[in-house]
């Protein structure tokens, strides 16, 4: 029995939205205040619920701390519309 075949007059096509996982890599001759600003969009786009949105972060060690200031001071700055 082809459940497809038998049923495919009452089937609809859909897309699914499973969200991405995708890593964001900060290698460590990046331009730190730009960089910054895309892993702040990158992050809080769409409020945090967009499926291409970044979640997971792997920044190199002479630039994290550089970079985690910068992010710091343009998050404190995102106000609500």
């Amino acid at each position: 029995m082809d459940y497809y075949q038998d049923n495919k007059e009452g089937c609809l096509h859909v897309t699914l939205e499973l969200g991405g996982k995708d890593p964001f890599i900060v290698c460590k001759d990046v331009d730190v205040p730009h960089v910054a600003q895309v892993v702040v969009r990158a992050a809080l786009q769409s409020s945090g619920q967009n499926c291409v949105g970044a979640k997971r972060f792997y920044v190199h060690k002479d630039v994290y701390s550089s970079l985690v200031v910068v992010v710091v001071k343009i998050v404190k700055l995102v106000t609500a519309i």
